[in-house]
């Protein structure tokens, strides 16, 4: 099964794990799953990174990196 894990970064340069996700993502940040989910909204100004990961018995195993950091006016995607 392939999902996205989603990791926020603080303001001290940390990664913090936010959340798995179905399938891979190709986004920028993870969208909210409901549009009542008002604090969602916010995440696009936050910084992000993704990595797209296969789920195998229970295990997650690695295959793609990325990141999106706001206060760059141009994306710097690819991989790790």
């Amino acid at each position: 099964m392939k999902v996205t894990v989603w990791y926020r970064i603080n303001k001290k340069g940390e990664q913090l794990h936010n959340h798995i996700e179905d399938g891979w993502i190709e986004g920028d940040y993870p969208l909210p799953v409901n549009p009542e989910y008002v604090n969602q909204k916010a995440w696009g100004n936050e910084k992000w990174e993704w990595e797209h990961k296969y789920l195998i018995d229970g295990k997650l195993t690695f295959f793609k990196r990325g990141k999106r950091y706001p206060e760059i006016t141009e994306a710097k995607w690819g991989n790790k």
